[in-house]
């Protein structure tokens, strides 16, 4: 508390990180930060922004955006080729999405970088966009980013691409509905995200794409369909039951709660995962998401 205080005295910022490297002696671990602060902030019923205190951010953005800090800062997200870091929410006074059509959330960093080196976000036959990534489940920070982004930019559509697979679902259910562990946290609000795949209705488009792809020999043909669906483990099955099991966090009519079910249900049924990243490695990637991108933004505008 007594650092809490003096941060928020100072008018600064600390890392759970640099706390713990600062006071090494005293917490032994960096899970013994990361636990105390979590509990403080809920005890007091706050947010550990309000406390001055933030985990290092996992996020990074790229595209058409300017960031506006507080301390007269301008970032523009379009400059850096390996993507600009998410700022911290409170450090942000305004955000412009110039003509930005849509906004990507991508579950893989690999595929993220990807995407970022051909400037898809860019080139896209969808129309100029905007990526972002938290490196798989997402963080606090980037959650909280994307709030504010929401909250000014209401009309730009917002997606997450992600894995067909249990973690996949489980990764979009965070980005849309937040998740109780944090359930005191301001920022753990729903945000309006779609889930734009992969879907169990792209399988057999993704085995096609790979059966063409590998059409050279018949032996890559049949590494590249083997690759594109893989069998599910035990502990994708007893995760995709953990999560049929417990209500997700929007009401009974909410569409994309549905849509969760069926998906989790056709997979337990086909047995079969599919990852975004088998198709960026065939060099499908841009082709699909143009598509994928063009049709969801055809029923939007």
């Amino acid at each position: 508390m007594q650092l809490a205080h003096q941060a928020m005295t100072a008018g600064t910022i600390l890392t759970k990180r640099h706390i713990y490297y600062q006071h090494q002696e005293l917490f032994e671990t960096q899970r013994v930060v990361d636990e105390l602060v979590d509990d403080l902030a809920y005890t007091l019923d706050t947010d550990r922004d309000n406390l001055h205190i933030t985990s290092s951010s996992k996020g990074s953005v790229s595209g058409c955006m300017i960031i506006h800090l507080r301390s007269g800062e301008v970032v523009d997200a379009s400059e850096n080729e390996l993507g600009t870091a998410v700022p911290f929410s409170r450090s942000v006074s305004r955000i412009e999405v110039r003509d930005a059509r849509w906004l990507l959330v991508v579950e893989k960093d690999a595929v993220f970088r990807s995407l970022v080196a051909v400037r898809f976000w860019e080139t896209s036959l969808a129309g100029s966009g905007i990526l972002v990534t938290a490196r798989g489940y997402p963080d606090l920070m980037t959650r909280s980013f994307l709030t504010k982004i929401e909250a000014e930019c209401p009309h730009l559509p917002m997606l997450v691409l992600s894995d067909f697979d249990p973690d996949g679902l489980s990764i979009f259910s965070c980005y849309r509905y937040g998740t109780t562990n944090f359930s005191h946290e301001s920022s753990n609000v729903r945000i309006n995200f779609g889930w734009l795949g992969i879907q169990s209705g792209h399988l057999g488009t993704l085995h096609n794409n790979r059966l063409v792809s590998g059409a050279g020999s018949s032996a890559q043909t049949g590494v590249w369909s083997d690759n594109c669906l893989v069998n599910l483990t035990i502990r994708d099955r007893l995760c995709a039951f953990r999560m049929l099991r417990k209500s997700f966090y929007a009401g009974d009519g909410d569409f994309e709660q549905i849509l969760m079910r069926r998906e989790l249900q056709i997979m337990l049924m086909l047995g079969t995962k599919a990852e975004i990243q088998f198709l960026d490695d065939s060099g499908d990637i841009t082709h699909w998401l143009n598509n994928s991108l063009q049709k969801v933004l055809d029923i939007i505008y």
